[in-house]
């Protein structure tokens, strides 16, 4: 069954009564008086300070969400009886798609992924070195990055009606992987052999009704990767039936961030929708919760 953002747990009375136990043990440490503290009770103005104070300390050492309200109820999921594709049949694509690529190392990655019970399935995704190298492409994380995303739209433009929406604009102005995001692509491109990922992945069901930041600060916090464009772009190379209609779960690449007017301003992110009868690549604003688009992430097993 495909994972959804219900598979979610929100905190338990179990985790509460243990962070009031840290409460009590302070207050006990303190050596408090009974008339000192019943006149603290007493006192709205200072109780009212005091749990002021309290939510400032538990938003900072717990690191609370502040795009947690940037959510509304899924409306669009996958498509009916949609399943992701094998490992055996995403390695045939892939070698097809991409001459030269090495993906030896494909059974001994599968072998150490870590069971995932939100994945969708597993994920077979190019190297963004490797796509530079094939493409010869310079700085494939930074300016270079729009290149190869427009070399891949141009792969998926050629087996299906596909429209770039932000033709023109694929600069190291207007789109870039976001820092964090990026930095752990690059060790993990570093670190694992051969010229391909691999990953537990889930399609958008999971932060479905999420706004891209309040998706990507969430993945980020626990140990999921956002997936950027050129990785969702492989993915509907090799999975193209995920999306092929309107009404189907959009999918935000919220790894990313998109500045419309290239003046500095990264508020946007960018994703994939179908319309008129294509798959289209947009932009859209990273605050907005839509209930037709969801991110797209891998688990990175920790």
């Amino acid at each position: 069954m495909a994972a959804t953002a219900k598979n979610r747990t929100s905190i338990s009375v179990g985790q509460i009564n243990k962070v009031v136990d840290f409460v009590r043990q302070v207050i006990k440490d303190l050596t408090l008086g009974f008339r000192q503290v019943q006149a603290f009770i007493d006192d709205p103005t200072r109780v009212a300070k005091f749990k002021e104070g309290f939510r400032a300390l538990l938003t900072e050492v717990i690191q609370v969400n502040p795009f947690a309200k940037e959510r509304v109820r899924q409306a669009w999921f996958y498509p009916k009886n949609w399943q992701a594709k094998g490992v055996a049949e995403q390695v045939i694509k892939l070698a097809t798609l991409f001459p030269g690529i090495d993906l030896s190392q494909v059974e001994m990655l599968v072998a150490k992924l870590v069971a995932q019970k939100l994945a969708d399935g597993i994920a077979i995704l190019p190297k963004l070195s490797f796509l530079a190298k094939l493409w010869n492409i310079a700085n494939p994380y930074g300016k270079g990055y729009g290149l190869i995303c427009e070399k891949l739209f141009e792969l998926i433009a050629s087996s299906r009606p596909f429209c770039n929406c932000r033709s023109g604009e694929m600069d190291a102005g207007h789109i870039r992987i976001m820092e964090d995001v990026r930095e752990q692509l690059k060790k993990l491109e570093a670190d694992t052999p051969g010229d391909v990922l691999v990953f537990a992945f889930n399609f958008g069901n999971l932060y479905a009704g999420f706004s891209p930041r309040n998706a990507r600060w969430e993945a980020l916090s626990n140990s999921q990767l956002p997936l950027i464009t050129a990785q969702v772009a492989c993915l509907l190379l090799t999975m193209p039936d995920r999306l092929v209609a309107c009404e189907q779960l959009f999918i935000d690449c919220s790894g990313d961030e998109w500045d419309w007017g290239a003046d500095g301003v990264w508020s946007r992110s960018v994703g994939f929708y179908f319309y008129g009868g294509a798959l289209e690549f947009v932009s859209r604003r990273a605050v907005c919760a839509l209930a037709y688009y969801g991110s797209a992430v891998a688990f990175l097993g920790v």
